[in-house]
């Protein structure tokens, strides 16, 4: 009995040493090591085919990607309202902390003392400009982001492609943005501390939205965070799009397929809304905070954005985190430094409104 015992012992112990070293091979690649959870993700995840823009397929892409994000922090109050947009009631998700008092002046008793109003961040989800519409989905985020700067984050759900197409997602960010503005103070916010938070998809109506605040004398905003933004959606192919536009998640086809989809047949994917880091000019922005992935398609433009920013007079800060995939879904030490250094940063500009990220030369790891 214990020859056996030592047998199967041994066996286990070669199978994990077996399955280690595999694992860490598929760690390798020829452009650096890639964290151990995207490796394992790329080599053990089914092959995808083509996107489908069906409702069915977003309700199942929108299960999956809550599947994947943090869940909601304590502390944090959340609540559901809508205001009328340029083509119908747009959706909002309100996130506050809850020590922070949300009342009108008209409930306010008289004579009490008001509290310190939050600054207000405006939350635009990535998703493709086609999915990631249930706003629950960014919950952890977003619950996360008003506990730890601490924040009033409101979180838009703009129409999505391919039924809307471009501008109506600028269009609804646009709006929500000037909504926060006009109702800060009804939400316990200060209008004169808004910021802007986008991811993906998220980070380029960002861009659209800072050169429309810029560009029609809009809403002040003292940061923009772009997270593994998507830039620019003209044709021309970074570097970065073709070391891994393919095997790494995120393909070239599938930004083609999702651009086509948010575009249609005879958009101009040179528009500024469309592609921020094509604008003739990007003075007058405000300062940004750029986060980007080693193995992300999207990095270059992103980076290159952050260096016109600067040449433009624009504080920019550009981190790229080695190892990590487009959106950092499976390497949560980056997701974690990422939030970590986006409080920090948001923290100072509501603090000081002449603060300004850093302005370094070259992107710089974070850890």
């Amino acid at each position: 009995m214990r020859r056996i015992l030592l047998i199967a012992l041994g066996v286990l112990g070669v199978l994990l040493a077996g399955a280690a070293i595999t694992a860490w091979r598929w760690t390798q690649t020829p452009h650096g090591p890639l964290d151990l959870g995207p490796a394992l993700m790329i080599n053990l995840a089914p092959a995808r085919g083509p996107i489908d823009f069906s409702p069915e397929a977003r309700r199942t892409a929108n299960a999956l990607m809550a599947s994947l994000t943090p869940g909601t922090v304590e502390g944090v109050a959340i609540r559901d309202t809508d205001f009328p947009g340029p083509a119908g009631p747009v959706p909002l998700r309100i996130y506050t902390p809850e020590e922070a008092q949300e009342e009108t002046e008209e409930d306010a008793p008289q004579g009490a003392q008001e509290s310190e109003p939050l600054p207000v961040l405006v939350y635009i989800h990535g998703g493709g400009w086609w999915m990631g519409d249930d706003l629950a989905i960014w919950d952890g985020n977003c619950s996360r982001l008003a506990a730890d700067v601490p924040a009033v984050v409101v979180s838009v759900d703009y129409r999505l492609a391919p039924e809307h197409r471009f501008p109506a997602a600028v269009d609804d960010a646009y709006a929500a943005l000037l909504w926060a503005r006009a109702n800060a103070r009804r939400l316990g916010g200060d209008p004169q501390k808004l910021a802007l938070h986008g991811t993906s998809a998220g980070g380029n109506l960002v861009g659209a939205v800072t050169l429309r605040a810029r560009d029609e004398s809009g809403p002040a905003t003292r940061l923009q965070v772009l997270m593994v933004p998507a830039m620019s959606l003209a044709p021309e192919q970074s570097e970065s799009m073709r070391l891994f536009g393919e095997g790494f998640t995120l393909s070239s086809a599938e930004i083609d397929a999702m651009t086509e989809a948010y575009l249609g047949p005879d958009g101009d994917p040179t528009h500024p809304w469309v592609s921020p880091l094509l604008a003739k000019r990007l003075d007058g922005l405000p300062p940004a905070l750029i986060l980007t992935a080693q193995f992300d398609p999207l990095r270059d433009d992103a980076e290159t954005y952050g260096a016109r920013l600067r040449a433009a007079g624009v504080g920019a800060e550009v981190r790229r985190f080695d190892g990590a995939l487009h959106g950092f879904l499976f390497s949560p030490d980056d997701r974690d430094d990422a939030h970590a250094l986006t409080v920090a940063s948001l923290q100072r500009a509501f603090a000081d409104p002449h603060w300004a990220p850093p302005r370094e030369p070259l992107p710089v790891k974070l850890r």
